[in-house]
């Protein structure tokens, strides 16, 4: 009787716990648009998105919606790879991947300084939030780490005290992203080749 009445109570404290428990929060990285459309930082578009995935999949508190998804609901509905047109397709997206927040943007260079802006939208109320971050080139993990942190803030989520392993070398992102996007364009040949000099360069790829 005593051990029936000890499972009982831990079932109620078990199930109380999930009853307020708060629900994770779904979220979509969209590519992130280049303003000036320099061929030099076309990588970027993906880079940035790819990158942020990895950070916010850090956090226990969200579920991250990972790039092939978002690449095959973009293919279906024919819409732009390097940003959406409208939010009323941003939210369109989100629906069809299932998730509750977008984060989308842009980004703009003057000579090595970059200006990253970011939009985070709800996709159940369409509330838009917005912020900046500016960095160099010369550290653009760096840059990557604070957007990533504002993401958490604006969310309100706690910021992950250690972020995933990721690459330290820009010239192997660089020609990993723009493997990606060679392969979106139907160059195999040429994204194979640049995926191989990414990995030669860092095993993480």
């Amino acid at each position: 009787m005593k051990l029936l009445k000890i499972c009982i109570l831990t079932a109620i404290i078990l199930n109380s716990a999930a009853l307020n428990a708060k629900p994770l929060k779904t979220v979509s990285v969209l590519y992130f648009t280049n303003l000036r459309n320099i061929q030099s930082l076309k990588w970027l578009s993906k880079g940035i998105a790819d990158m942020l995935i990895t950070d916010l999949s850090s956090s226990s508190k969200i579920i991250v919606i990972e790039r092939e998804q978002l690449d095959k609901i973009l293919n279906e509905q024919k819409l732009s790879m390097t940003g959406l047109t409208s939010q009323r397709d941003a939210v369109v997206v989100g629906k069809l991947l299932n998730a509750k927040h977008l984060v989308t943007g842009s980004f703009i260079s003057s000579g090595r300084q970059i200006r990253v802006n970011i939009k985070i939208i709800n996709i159940e109320s369409g509330k838009i939030t917005g912020a900046k971050a500016m960095g160099s080139m010369h550290n653009i993990f760096s840059l990557q780490n604070k957007i990533a942190k504002i993401i958490f803030i604006k969310m309100g989520l706690p910021v992950p005290k250690k972020f995933n392993k990721e690459t330290k070398s820009i010239k192997a992102a660089k020609l990993y992203y723009t493997g990606l996007v060679n392969l979106d364009e139907g160059k195999v040949a040429i994204a194979m080749k640049q995926f191989t000099q990414a990995t030669t360069l860092d095993p993480l790829y």
